[in-house]
């Protein structure tokens, strides 16, 4: 995609060959571009996933069998198959055969058979949203690494809704102002349990999210994410923008390009066309609705 952008900023700046404008200068505008218009777009979407597969069992203590225990594992997912290496009479490895699926951070490794003295004990690793027990605050940075799995996501840049799991059910939070929330409900932390509010704190790629009432329990979570996409480095660097976003692209570049150059006139109308570009790609992206073909 970045022969592409490139192709059309230097067609646009009449510059093919990037005598004025370093072709290294124009990758940077055009990265720059990307950014704003996945921000301004708001056109890259990622829901991380609230359960997942079974990436991986560290063993914490590998206690005393006399035979290879079979690995148990315990949750809400399914399919999931592992298989212990001993070293003596200890465990310690696992190896995970088959992820499975649908698994959260409820999930309980533990052994049988072997004939042991001492129980071997292991923890899963799964890449999943979860609530944490006594747990309020959320950064976006120990989730961007589970937006990431979308490729050409860079990090979360804020977040629409949230939903946590609560039994079979999966119901939508309220989202609060963060005033409010601090002044009507965190001042007075007398609840616990089912999170049924949150609301953003910090702006940006830095932000965070404040759940109430604070859960008591792991469960899964599902943000949806408004995200930033990577720098391109090359040709073969994943694009996260969508079509027909990836229009709007090449016009900020030009823009920022010819003002770097000081020419003010041309970056306007660059500018303009970009603006046209943005509104077009909004309407083209959002289909036409209607809540109820009965009604």
């Amino acid at each position: 995609m970045l022969a592409k952008y490139l192709s059309r900023t230097s067609i646009l700046l009449h510059d093919a060959s990037f005598q004025f404008y370093p072709q290294a200068n124009v990758i940077s505008f055009i990265n720059e571009a990307r950014g704003q218009v996945a921000a301004e777009g708001q056109c890259i979407k990622v829901l991380p996933p609230g359960t997942n597969g079974i990436a991986s069992i560290t063993v914490n203590t590998g206690g005393n069998y006399a035979g290879t225990p079979t690995v148990v594992i315990t949750g809400p997912g399914s399919g999931a198959v592992a298989t212990a290496h001993m070293t003596g009479s200890a465990v310690t490895s696992i190896t995970v055969g088959t992820a499975g699926s649908g698994y959260d951070n409820t999930t309980v490794i533990s052994f049988t058979g072997g004939t042991p003295t001492v129980q071997a004990t292991a923890t899963p690793v799964i890449n999943c949203v979860n609530t944490v027990a006594n747990q309020e605050i959320y950064t976006f940075s120990s989730v961007n690494t589970l937006a990431q799995l979308t490729a050409g996501v860079a990090s979360i840049l804020w977040v629409s809704s949230v939903a946590v799991s609560w039994g079979a059910l999966k119901p939508t939070l309220r989202q609060w102002n963060w005033d409010d929330l601090q002044a009507y409900i965190r001042s007075y932390p007398v609840v616990s349990g089912q999170p049924a509010m949150f609301a953003q704190f910090g702006q940006g790629e830095g932000g965070s999210i404040y759940l109430q009432p604070v859960p008591t329990q792991a469960a899964a979570m599902e943000w949806n994410c408004v995200c930033t996409p990577i720098d391109l480095v090359d040709d073969t660097t994943a694009e996260a923008i969508p079509y027909p976003w990836t229009d709007a692209v090449p016009y900020f570049a030009a823009y920022l390009a010819f003002l770097s150059g000081r020419r003010p006139i041309e970056a306007k109308g660059m500018y303009d066309i970009y603006d046209a570009t943005m509104k077009r790609s909004r309407s083209q992206s959002e289909s036409s609705y209607i809540p109820d073909f009965y009604a």
